[in-house]
């Protein structure tokens, strides 16, 4: 049985909830196509993880033939912060030890969560850093209620003050490798970049970029 829990937080590709700053370029529909790819190719690498729960943290129920519809679990009201506190805790009734990603990190390294998680077996907390300076992973054995509340995400203080508000609960933190997530056009030009060398990472992703880069 798998011993940790890798939850993917998402909200359904759609359209009118595409990302706003890669509107402009793309247009809604097909940055709604890109988030799509994004996040099938998420879960396929989450799934070659033999010792981890894959699971979707979703803004509202929603169905894909690329995962089962018990794998969704809904996130609650509230920030960020409050919505991540939820599911964690929930996951933690589950497993002894869990991992938060976005589905903004198609090619994200599965060997990086693997690394991760085996850092949880001396620390209570892990992070991964973000280029941006904010964060692509928070991953914990335990999740005190209000731990993540405060924290400005999203942000270049982000690190720094999730940091901050573990050590204030007197959990012992350390660092991921870094790694990026895909917020705006430079994001998309570096991950663009990466795919044309190694394709495999994010398959789905990879593909569709390479139409969009043939598209008049």
């Amino acid at each position: 049985m798998p011993e940790a829990m890798v939850c993917i937080f998402a909200q359904p590709p759609e359209p009118d909830s595409a990302n706003p700053r890669l509107v402009p370029a793309l247009g809604p529909e097909r940055v709604a196509e890109l988030e799509e790819a994004f996040l099938e190719d998420t879960v396929a690498m989450v799934r070659t993880l033999d010792w981890a729960e894959c699971v979707i943290a979703a803004t509202r129920s929603f169905v894909r033939p690329y995962f089962k519809p018990q794998e969704v679990w809904l996130q609650s009201e509230g920030d960020l912060g409050e919505r991540l506190e939820k599911i964690l805790r929930l996951a933690l009734k589950r497993r002894k030890t869990v991992l938060a990603i976005g589905a903004n990190s198609p090619n994200l390294p599965a060997g990086y969560l693997l690394n991760a998680r085996q850092a949880l077996a001396t620390a209570d907390a892990v992070l991964g850093p973000a280029l941006d300076g904010s964060l692509y992973l928070i991953g914990l054995n335990d999740c005190p209620v209000g731990v993540l509340d405060g924290i400005q995400w999203s942000h270049s203080t982000t690190l720094a003050s999730t940091m901050a508000k573990l050590d204030q609960f007197g959990l012992r933190t350390v660092l991921a490798h870094p790694w990026f997530d895909v917020d705006g056009p430079d994001d998309l030009e570096r991950l663009r970049r990466q795919l044309a060398e190694n394709s495999s990472s994010a398959p789905k992703t990879a593909e569709l970029l390479g139409r969009i880069s043939k598209s008049p």
